[in-house]
């Protein structure tokens, strides 16, 4: 479609929409047809579309000849909403103008903009042509540059490097150890510095008695009252040569136990040694004549802690003090409670040297001797079980009840004693079996037990 058909369509379309009077500018905020497209905002009878610059509601049934876009049904009309808000030019978006732009101005995007004429051989400053926006008819003279759209003559006279003036240069310097100033190429590879190489094979001086070039200056040594160290001037003033020595403040200091008050020093000395009780660890003597015991001689003169009332102290720790049985006469040490094996159990018992030794692990006749509260399996009772019968037969016979009683609450045995509720073992090996006997002190049975299960626990007797 050519300019001229654009033109007649679009002045159609104005008149027609000014014919049917829906021409108009955007809808208000109190007119209910403006919508959002994707919101929902026009229910199920109408559709949101967009009339001109705006969306509106439309319903293109009560408008029964249809609306010629851009215009849409609103409200039984057709209508057309522009805009020309900050537009100065263009289309207004229902086929009309915001406006037309000055000679050699064009629209750009709703805004006039100048659009220079050249080629005519005149420079307009008028209107705005420049070396740089009409460089035909706004050429510089020979001799001259366009720069920031003026034209700039190089400023070079003088000067043999740096800036023309005009964005250009008037050279630059080549000579080793030079930079530019001030337009001239100046020596600077020295500057700062009074002795030391230039990069460019010469020096920049040389230091006199003494002195030493440092950093490019001439720098005179401290090494008065210093044995090592830094002299001040990159060098040195010494070196410490003693073991364990370091250098501090000048100094050669024997620092080989700093922070250390005992261990080796690293040269065959020592930096001290730990009183009694304790040990020398990472260099600190630590306290550990007490460690893992809670009770008894710290072998120091001290102790470790004392035991509560009813407890003694067996070996380095609080257990409960024997007990004797008015009963049976015989005396009962009481461990902490520990589990092992019937093998482990006989060795304890065996080397224990409490109160002059002498304890043994118990025959399960003496074990059974501690059973209260249930009279089948205490001594002189119905099991058959004794030391002079130690078959599974003397637990299984005719007349013969070794399972015990009822689970108690409390440890069916001697008052007094403490511990745990649990299996413990005896030093009688069951006849014709790997097993060993054992009493439950929950119920105060007799069993056999594998000599091998570790979780038992033991009395040692005397």
């Amino acid at each position: 479609m050519n300019f001229y058909v654009k033109s007649a369509f679009a002045f159609l379309v104005v008149s027609l929409l000014a014919v049917c009077g829906c021409y108009s500018d955007h809808p208000s905020d109190e007119q209910t047809f403006a919508c959002t497209p994707g919101n929902g905002d026009c229910g199920e009878d109408a559709e949101c579309i967009k009339a001109g610059a705006f969306y509106v509601c439309s319903n293109n049934r009560s408008c029964p000849d249809g609306c010629i876009v851009p215009a849409a049904c609103v409200n039984g009309t057709c209508q057309c909403f522009s805009s020309c808000e900050d537009k100065t030019c263009g289309d207004d978006s229902c086929g009309s103008s915001c406006g037309k732009c000055n000679e050699h101005y064009q629209c750009d995007d709703g805004t006039c903009v100048y659009q220079p004429y050249c080629a005519d051989e005149i420079c307009d400053t008028s209107l705005d042509e420049t070396c740089e926006s009409c460089p035909s008819d706004c050429s510089c003279v020979e001799g001259s540059v366009c720069y920031h759209a003026v034209c700039c003559t190089p400023d070079c006279d003088v000067n043999e490097c740096g800036d023309d003036g005009c964005g250009g240069s008037c050279g630059s310097c080549s000579g080793c150890g030079e930079t530019c100033e001030s337009g001239m190429c100046v020596f600077t590879a020295c500057v700062g510095r009074n002795c030391g190489t230039d990069t460019c094979g010469g020096t920049c001086g040389s230091c006199v008695g003494s002195d030493t070039c440092y950093l490019g200056r001439c720098c005179t040594p401290h090494c008065d009252g210093k044995e090592c160290g830094d002299d001040g001037c990159g060098g040195s003033c010494g070196s410490c040569s003693g073991c364990g020595e370091t250098c501090q403040s000048g100094k050669c200091v024997f620092s080989a136990c700093y922070n250390k008050e005992c261990g080796t020093d690293g040269c065959g000395g020592a930096c001290g040694s730990c009183i009694c009780g304790e040990e020398c660890r990472s260099g600190q003597c630590v306290f550990t004549a007490c460690d893992d015991r809670e009770c008894g001689n710290d072998g120091c003169g001290g102790i470790c802690g004392t035991c509560p009332s009813g407890q003694v102290c067996w070996p380095g720790r609080c257990e409960w003090a024997p007990l004797i049985d008015s009963t049976s006469g015989l005396e009962w040490y009481q461990p902490s409670g520990e589990t092992v094996g019937s093998a482990s159990a006989k060795s304890i018992c065996s080397n224990l040297g409490l109160d002059g030794g002498g304890w043994r692990l118990p025959s399960i006749g003496e074990l059974r001797t501690l059973i209260r509260g249930c009279p089948i399996t205490e001594d002189g009772g119905i099991c058959g079980v004794t030391d002079s019968c130690l078959t599974l037969a003397c637990r299984a016979s005719d007349g013969s009840n070794c399972g015990g009683c009822f689970y108690e609450p409390a440890c069916l045995w001697l008052s007094g004693l403490h511990g745990e509720c649990g299996t413990y073992w005896s030093s009688s090996k069951v006849d014709g079996n790997a097993g060993m006997w054992a009493v439950t002190f929950s119920t105060g049975s007799v069993d056999n037990v594998d000599s091998f299960y570790p979780d038992r626990y033991y009395r040692c007797v005397r």
